[in-house]
């Protein structure tokens, strides 16, 4: 508890920190400031406003506008930006332990090595988990206020960010027991984070199977050989690493209040009539929102469970080869 409350003490104390909150306080902001009128509607509380006969307060567009702004900031922010955001300020603070100084105050102190591994792991993705339930409250707040749901779904983004949290910064303590050097740990967990991400995209199924058979028809023996033998490769890698894909899928899914209107059709109507940069960028976000995240097979087949037992499989595995590396260590 002692190596815990120590850690907290330590990364409060750094820029990132204030850094942190002043971006989830400014994402907050924004989406509050999106709201219908009798008119239309407006962004930034009323600076900014557009007629539109169909966006308007009261019509189901205004629930699908805030669901679709909501579910864009819990991927991209909550689950995206701010955990990265927070393994910049984590991912140092076990190399740092390690240096000669800390490490001949503490070391000596602790009744095992393991313990101190464990101390700062906990104590970041503690860190990790008030950053997440400060952002989460006030989007809350802000959906409950201006529409009148109080969507509690949305608290499961909390566990749902520490899933995703826990691996990297779990590959970045062993990299930090390896080369005592925080840039080397931060850098090799976003190589990772990215290289999970790839390997699931590409392991995911066509959005086309009959089509994708097709293909496969016309290709010859050898071509198909190797193209099976490299989807084996990539969907046994993809098994073995954290869910990061489907867990981005699961968290849009239950983060957003179920739109009555699609996407897609919403950004055709707020294009339809205009010209310039806002009807090209309603155009573009309705090509890529044709489907809701709700829609799908493969998003109704995600639970948590599959996902809490990847996460906590792949943490546990790297943080032992960590507590292992640093018994062995010369500090």
């Amino acid at each position: 508890m002692a190596i815990i409350r120590d850690t907290l003490l330590a990364l409060r104390r750094r820029r990132l920190f204030w850094l942190h909150v002043w971006l989830s306080i400014a994402v907050v902001v924004l989406y509050a400031g999106i709201s219908c009128h009798e008119k239309g509607w407006s962004l930034g509380y009323g600076l900014k406003e557009m007629e539109n006969p169909w966006l308007r307060q009261g019509t189901p567009w205004e629930h699908t506008l805030h669901c679709w702004t909501l579910a864009r900031i819990m991927r991209w922010w909550v689950a995206g930006g701010a955990v990265f955001v927070a393994l910049f300020s984590t991912s140092a603070i076990l190399p740092e332990t390690l240096e000669p100084g800390s490490a001949a105050l503490l070391v000596p102190r602790a009744r095992r090595r393991s313990l101190l591994l464990a101390g700062r792991f906990t104590g970041s993705l503690v860190y990790v988990l008030l950053h997440t339930a400060f952002v989460v409250a006030g989007l809350w707040l802000a959906l409950g206020l201006r529409l009148g749901i109080w969507h509690h779904d949305l608290w499961l983004a909390v566990p749902l960010v520490a899933l995703m949290f826990a691996p990297l910064q779990a590959v970045a303590m062993l990299m930090g027991v390896l080369t005592r050097s925080g840039t080397a740990a931060l850098l090799v967990a976003i190589l990772f984070a990215g290289s999970v991400w790839a390997f699931q995209e590409s392991a995911s199924p066509p959005e086309t199977a009959s089509s994708a058979a097709v293909e496969d028809k016309d290709d010859d023996n050898g071509n198909s050989n190797g193209d099976a033998i490299t989807g084996d490769i990539i969907h046994f890698a993809s098994g073995a690493l954290p869910p990061a894909r489907d867990s981005f899928l699961w968290l849009e899914r239950r983060a957003c209040p179920r739109p009555r209107a699609a996407y897609g059709e919403l950004f055709h109507h707020l294009r339809y009539g205009h010209r310039g940069i806002g009807a090209a960028a309603a155009g573009v976000i309705a090509a890529a929102s044709v489907a809701d995240p709700v829609a799908t097979k493969q998003e109704d087949a995600l639970a948590f469970a599959p996902l809490l037992l990847s996460s906590a499989g792949f943490t546990t595995v790297v943080m032992g080869l960590a507590a292992w590396l640093l018994k062995r260590r010369d500090l």
